[in-house]
């Protein structure tokens, strides 16, 4: 952390200043195999873990899972990493690859080390520029030994072209690079290029396919306004901007608009617009890409958001997953590589214009899907200013063109129609989220107030505001009813991306996140995918947990009714600051729309029959919720059946290839009681002076097929309201065709009715079970061959806010006043706290749900995420290990992590040893200590 005391960041990394870090360094040769245990022995806070140039398989020894390189860690939980290709990357390159927390105020922190990828023998006799003795690194049996080092070729980092201490030196430019770009290479650099070495590479070829075909690119990085939401006018005209925002656009399209001046003047009028930039390249191309440094010159004056920093002209292009040189191609300054970025030409400093631009050679080897790129030289300032952006990694020989024009191909833009050799198509929609936003709210005539800034300038607390896309529909803006803050017809659409297409159509969703801290859950209505893309034996999922830098592509099954469906960032604050938006399916064709090959193509559930469907009848009612004998919420409001067992959450059951008719009657008598105690949310929220609706809903998730114009539980974009009333009730109805557990929650107002109980699970239980009950948390699952199963249902909760003996002046207080900490937790409307009852979980009666069973028992435990916070919850019972997927049996795993709202997991073990065995989350700060915990009790 010292290191930003003394140069700017670009050089925080650097060993060229001031040797190596304190933390890890892993050292290797080329190609040796390597094994990463990641173990995460915090208390608290859900990490992601990125490695530099290299990637791997989701799951270990699963060919067939995704590849990645970047993964959210929660406390308590472990993976096993086995890069592909062993160290270096599959193209065997050599030099410092950093790894670290993508988190940004964590790196920024000092989460962060290097792996040492030597192309030479080490046998001791070698020093690093500083003077420090390199230790002897013996290779590793079976592999081949790497050749020994020479005056003329004496290997990484001998060649390198600096003296310690210094700023990392820039790399040297290769025979085929444009004239005047770069420096010339010494001899030793001149020894140790690759044969043939292209514009972006040097020292290792990205590819040894001299046949790959080039697709290129000029990127240029600007500094403008963005506008990220207005709204229409009227009495409550708003508007909200980044006005330091910083972006990458194409050369083509500054062109277009006459020139830099002009461009970001067409900005600042609001004649143009700028997206989080989205190009496309085929699997099996190579993108040859220049990027062009505009940023502005010195140093700018200090915002509410931002200190005053160093002048720090470079800026560079980091990516992910692709192959490429990371000496000159990494867009970084790491260790005693290069610094591979460029930097803005100061007229005192003439010599800089060799770098305002520079070249990047990247492989696209794999159909990859979303690829992550950013700045990595001033990141932890830049990226909160929307300096991020995503390559598609497209099937190889598709066409990508405009969804409204398929004559014509999209170079930048985010959504698209992908065209496949074979004759299909899919619509695509790249969502990048952003967080720490640093938004100015401008009113009529005024000079413009920051949303939620820190506590001073440069502080690394949350802060800003949300958006996808450099956009933001937030609710606060849309002042109406809770349960009007989604329909169109009363606020017209969300400015917010609105992907349209027909049902049936192949639909995919590219999701990143661009910045900068929050973890993020995503969820879609009505829609589900498989958590493995091209794997159709995978999990069915409606909700994604993701952080910085984590990619994710989902096939959307295009088995869909038509309708509006909202798509969301789905924790409170997320949905309350505008990250949301809709997925549009129209019931005929439109005439600015042209239709795909499948349109209207997809498989209808079977035809309802009242006579074999299962049917409940569901009430809201206010009613206290004793959470434990010291802490209630009298002012919780809870769905009821018959026969539910009294203090318990609502769980019902159907059958896999069953109808669910589920009518919702609401007896309330009118909106709730606001209090000054709710838990608050991060920006433009009083909780003494909210409107707390009267409207309910029952919202199920994806899982199900249901009519999202008739059955939702919300009021989404054209859609008819499925809320209901006080004194009213709505009828609605769900098709189970694929076993597992859905969330059931409150739609009709998100801010508050989810915390204070309006929550629930279906459990769609194979076609041949009978459970012992239909109704409750517990039952006995008996199968057609004999065997039976116990299965438990634990609904997560947290953001709740519990009072001392049921009085609503004396709030418990909360521990910390971090908006993602708020609020109490439970399970299933209880919670075993800590203290100051008990100081540990020896406790044989906690009160939360108890499971008793007998020793080899098969268990089915059903973990429901009905939460409001950021902050990630984890899962784990002590002794017992699971698959590390459902459809999988190895490799097995004792802990899950990075569950968020709507998050939905099924457990799978056998009963232990007899005795009391815990069940809990994994952070244990916040999470443990406020009760989320219980036992399985083996006899």
């Amino acid at each position: 952390p010292a290191r930003d005391a003394i140069v700017g960041e670009e050089q925080h990394h650097s060993s060229w200043l001031f040797g190596d870090p304190a933390t890890p360094i892993l050292h290797a040769y080329q190609g040796d195999r390597a094994r990463i245990r990641l173990v995460h022995a915090g208390v608290k806070e859900t990490h992601v873990f990125h490695l530099h140039l290299h990637q791997w398989h989701a799951v270990p020894g699963h060919d067939e899972s995704p590849i990645i390189d970047s993964i959210s860690i929660s406390p308590q939980q472990a993976f096993t990493i086995e890069p592909i290709g062993g160290a270096g990357s599959v193209q065997r390159t050599t030099g410092d690859i950093i790894w670290h927390c993508h988190l940004y105020p964590h790196f920024h922190a000092g989460m962060w080390g290097m792996w040492r990828v030597f192309d030479t023998l080490q046998d001791g006799s070698g020093h690093y520029p500083d003077g420090t003795p390199i230790a002897p690194l013996r290779p590793l049996p079976g592999h081949p030994a790497p050749v020994p080092p020479t005056p003329e070729r004496p290997g990484f980092p001998a060649f390198i072209a600096g003296e310690f201490p210094q700023k990392s030196p820039r790399p040297p430019r290769t025979p085929l690079m444009p004239e005047g770009m770069g420096r010339e290479p010494t001899e030793l650099e001149r020894n140790a290029f690759c044969p043939d070495p292209q514009p972006g590479e040097a020292f290792t070829k990205s590819t040894v396919d001299p046949e790959a075909p080039v697709r290129r690119y000029h990127l240029v990085v600007l500094q403008g306004t963005v506008d990220y939401y207005e709204s229409a006018g009227g009495d409550h005209h708003s508007s909200w901007h980044d006005h330091r925002a910083v972006f990458f656009v194409l050369q083509e399209e500054i062109d277009e608009a006459g020139g830099v001046a002009r461009f970001q003047r067409q900005l600042e009028e609001g004649t143009r617009e700028v997206r989080p930039i989205a190009i496309r390249a085929r699997a099996g191309e190579v993108l040859e890409l220049t990027l062009t440094n505009e940023l502005p010159i010195g140093c700018q004056p200090p915002t509410a958001f931002d200190q005053v920093l160093p002048f720090q002209p470079e800026c560079g292009l980091h990516v992910h997953l692709v192959k490429f040189d990371p000496l000159v191609s990494d867009g970084a300054s790491v260790g005693w590589n290069y610094l591979s970025g460029t930097a803005t030409l100061d007229e005192g400093e003439q010599a800089r214009a060799r770098y305002r631009s520079w070249i990047y050679r990247w492989y696209c080897d794999e159909e990859f899907g979303v690829v992550f790129f950013h700045d990595h030289l001033l990141a932890n300032e830049r990226q909160r200013h929307g300096l991020f952006g995503a390559m598609i990694a497209e099937p190889a020989g598709a066409e990508w063109v405009d969804p409204h024009d398929h004559s014509r191909e999209v170079r930048n833009d985010n959504q698209a129609v992908v065209k496949l050799p074979d004759g299909t198509a899919f619509r695509e929609q790249v969502l990048g989220v952003a967080d720490f936003v640093p938004l100015v709210e401008h009113g009529a005539g005024d000079a413009g107030v920051p949303i939620n800034p820190p506590a001073f300038p440069g502080a690394l607390d949350d802060q800003g505001a949300m958006g996808v896309g450099y956009r933001c529909a937030p609710l606060h803006e849309r002042p109406d009813r809770p349960e009007e803050w989604f329909a169109s017809e009363v606020h017209g659409d969300p400015g917010t991306p609105i992907l349209r297409g027909y049902p049936g159509e192949h639909l995919r969703v590219r999701l990143y996140q661009g910045s900068h801290e929050e973890q993020h859950s995503f969820g879609v209505h009505g829609m589900r995918w498989h958590v493995w893309r091209d794997d159709p034996t995978s999990p069915l999922r409606d909700q994604q947990t993701l952080g910085i830098s984590e990619a994710f592509s989902f096939h959307l099954d295009p088995d869909t009714q038509p309708g509006d469906h909202l798509w969301s960032f789905t924790t409170a604050d997320e949905t309350w600051l505008g990250a949301w938006g809709l997925i549009r399916l129209h019931e005929s064709e439109v005439d600015d729309l042209p239709p795909l090959p499948r349109a209207f193509a997809g498989v209808a559930p079977p035809p309802f029959d009242p006579a074999t469907a299962r049917h409940y009848d569901v009430r809201v009612a206010a009613h206290e919720i004793d959470y434990s004998d010291q802490r209630t919420d009298p002012l919780a409001v809870v769905y009821t059946v018959d026969d539910q067992v009294p203090g318990e959450p609502l769980v019902l059951r159907c059958r896999v290839g069953e109808w669910v008719e589920v009518t919702l009657h609401n007896p309330l008598s009118g909106d709730g009681e606001a209090t000054p105690f709710d838990p608050g949310l991060s920006a433009k929220d009083d909780p003494a002076s909210r409107v707390v609706s009267g409207t309910v809903s029952l919202h199920a998730g994806g899982l199900l097929r249901a009519d999202v114009r008739t059955s939702d539980g919300s009021w989404v974009g054209r859609n008819e309201p499925s809320t209901v009333k006080p004194g009213g009730e709505h009828t609605q109805r769900w098709y189970a065709d694929r076993e597992g557990v859905v969330l059931l929650q409150d739609r009709a107002d998100i801010r508050t009715h989810r915390h204070r109980g309006l929550i629930g699970a279906l459990v769609v239980e194979p076609a041949d079970v009978t459970p012992s009950d239909w109704v409750g948390e517990q039952a006995v699952l008996r199968h057609a061959d004999g065997t039976f199963e116990r299965e438990l249902v634990l609904l997560v909760q947290d953001g709740v806010r519990m009072y001392h003996d049921g009085d609503p002046t004396q709030p418990v207080r909360d521990l910390e006043d971090e908006p993602d900490d708020t609020g109490q937790k439970g399970f299933n409307y209880r919670s075993a706290h800590l203290l100051p009852r008990r100081p540990s979980l020896a406790d044989p009666a906690p009160g939360t749900p108890l499971l008793e069973c007998v020793e080899g028992d098969r268990v089915r435990l059903h973990v429901v995420c009905g939460t409001d916070r950021a902050r990630n919850h984890g899962f784990l019972v002590h002794g017992r290990t699971w698959p590390m997927e459902e459809h999988l049996v190895a490799p097995r795993v004792g802990s899950i992590g990075a569950l968020s709202v709507g998050s939905v997991r099924t457990l799978r073990f056998t009963a232990g040893a007899p005795g009391d065995h815990a069940y809990r989350t994994g952070p244990l700060r916040w999470s443990l200590s406020e009760g989320l915990w219980g036992l399985i009790r083996v006899r």
